[in-house]
């Protein structure tokens, strides 16, 4: 999806259903993809919060930053949260 304005500054990392399984997450679409497959244990308010914010930046009415923002706090609220990496740019 790159080139479309929808791609993190930061990719982040999770480990969302097995172990040692980890998905590297870059952007907006793939956030929000993600969330779709998130852990029933995992979501409330702040899972909430992050596919509102997703669907906002992919509809731009919302930003990348604040979309990437929520889904590294549902992330984190969920327990898989690896890792928020340099995407090297």
């Amino acid at each position: 999806m790159s080139g479309t304005g929808h791609t993190f500054n930061r990719i982040v990392v999770i480990e969302p259903d097995q172990p040692g399984r980890l998905r590297r997450i870059a952007n907006v679409r793939q956030a929000a993809e993600a969330l779709l497959e998130w852990p029933q244990e995992g979501r409330g308010p702040i899972f909430e919060r992050a596919a509102r914010s997703c669907r906002a930046a992919l509809a731009r009415t919302g930003t990348v930053s604040a979309a990437r923002s929520a889904f590294v706090a549902a992330a984190r609220n969920a327990g898989v949260l690896v890792s928020e990496a340099d995407s090297g740019r």
